[in-house]
């Protein structure tokens, strides 16, 4: 009878350290969250027309990098940045005070005003009735 020996991995080209390559978040595209969005700024706050034209904006900026959102004007297709104590609403228990400002962009006679992490865009507020920030 033959006893196969058991392979054992300790050194070698098998325990080499996984090579993690660093990653442009500017050259991804924006993925969009609605896990932090406020209760007393959703999408409750927009018409039928609003939200169909807040669907199309969030789309068409799904389908530029984060570089290219991050040049485009922001009375196009762009955003702008919205200094925290700026916003006329109570700021989620948890978004850190390292987070001293949010991005805000146009939709049809709306704002969609969130934080950037990485690729992705967590939407916390959503004004059809332009009452979150003085614009």
């Amino acid at each position: 009878m033959h006893k196969t020996k058991e392979k054992r991995i300790s050194k070698g080209k098998y325990l080499k350290p996984p090579i993690t390559p660093s990653v442009n978040h500017d050259e991804q595209y924006p993925v969009f969250s609605f896990r932090f969005l406020q209760d007393n700024f959703s999408v409750n706050t927009c018409n039928i027309d609003q939200l169909r034209l807040f669907i199309e904006k969030l789309h068409n900026i799904s389908q530029i990098t984060w570089g290219k959102w991050k040049l485009a004007q922001h009375k196009g297709i762009g955003y702008e940045k919205i200094a925290r104590n700026s916003i006329d609403a109570p700021i989620p228990q948890n978004i850190t005070d390292d987070i001293q400002y949010f991005l805000s962009f146009r939709f049809h006679n709306g704002r969609c005003v969130g934080f950037r992490d990485g690729i992705i865009f967590n939407i916390l507020w959503v004004d059809g009735s332009f009452k979150l920030y003085e614009h």
